[in-house]
């Protein structure tokens, strides 16, 4: 029976880690796993020596491509950090100039802020101006009466 995957210091039964012989392993797992185990050492290995040999600065661990003409071949790609000069960007200025937002945006942004924010909470006293009503309620004269309103007129009485 072979292993689909060769774990990095797999155990085989009968055998100290790292002490059984070849063929024995490789009857116990596949040659396809003990040739990306191999593959995944040397990259391991050599990749991190290339890049300092090239002067290059990886953004991304490097992807390992077979070669399909060659099975001994592979290609081993890798993206670097690009190297950016801002130039001279703080002579882009624009001239910005403050302008005070009126009464009419600030108390719009006042009546967002407290549609966003505000909490309601019921309490036991007659309405007042500034309460909130919900819709379809009309306060009338004398404060403490609301009457839910439809097509015909007034309907209910008194909230209580």
């Amino acid at each position: 029976m072979r292993r689909a995957n060769y774990p990095s210091g797999g155990k085989i039964p009968g055998f100290r880690p790292g002490k059984a012989p070849y063929e024995v392993i490789r009857r116990y797992y596949s040659d396809e796993a003990i040739y990306e185990q191999a593959v995944d050492l040397l990259v391991d290995e050599v990749y991190p020596a290339m890049l300092k040999e090239a002067e290059l600065n990886a953004a991304r661990p490097a992807r390992l491509k077979r070669s399909r003409q060659r099975a001994s071949q592979a290609h081993l790609q890798s993206s670097v950090m690009p190297e950016v000069s801002l130039g001279d960007y703080q002579s882009v200025r624009l001239p910005y100039e403050f302008n005070a937002p009126g009464k009419e945006k600030l108390d719009q942004a006042l009546e967002e802020l407290q549609q966003m924010y505000g909490t309601t909470e019921t309490v036991e006293r007659e309405i007042q101006e500034g309460d909130y009503n919900p819709p379809g309620y009309e306060i009338r004269e004398g404060g403490s009466d609301a009457y839910w309103l439809c097509d015909d007129g007034p309907q209910g009485g008194p909230r209580g």
